[in-house]
């Protein structure tokens, strides 16, 4: 059991080191940029939702004759259904991309035969990059209505 945890004695290659945390570099950024482009692009490939005006009686009326309104959803359930779908795989895939930079962290103290202390700065980065995450719902909600041009019932 203890050859299997037993890092070598040898130091890798300057080279690896380097290249595990360019590849951890770029899946901070990737966690940040991918939820978004997936969720845009869910959102194309869906059918149109139809959005409606109606009155809103909470806003103020700029003129006598006109009464403010709002954009609306024509049918709430399929902008929900489809708000639901797309917005669960972006998020656990931007929140899975951030963790694996604590996962490059430990290859590298392990490969490398580095103190396990060395992958401690890429678990305090993955911990702010999950922490940091947009893909949360009220973040996706605003990307939705501002896609729509419509607000989302609650």
């Amino acid at each position: 059991m203890s050859v299997f945890l037993h890092a070598p004695d040898a130091v890798a290659d300057p080279t690896v080191v380097w290249a595990l945390i360019g590849v951890a570099v770029v899946d901070a950024g990737l966690s940040f940029a991918l939820p978004l482009w997936l969720f845009h692009n869910g959102l194309k490939q869906r059918s149109p939702i139809d959005v409606e005006d109606v009155a809103d009686p909470e806003a103020e009326a700029l003129f006598r004759d006109m009464s403010p309104t709002k954009r609306v959803f024509s049918d709430p359930e399929l902008a929900r259904d489809t708000f639901q779908r797309t917005t669960y795989t972006p998020a656990i895939l931007g929140w899975a991309l951030g963790v694996s930079v604590a996962m490059y962290g430990i290859i590298l103290a392990v490969i490398g035969g580095l103190p396990l202390a060395v992958s401690v700065p890429f678990h305090v980065v993955a911990g702010a990059l999950v922490l940091a995450q947009p893909p949360s719902p009220p973040w996706f909600r605003r990307i939705f209505e501002s896609f729509y041009g419509a607000k989302q019932p609650d």
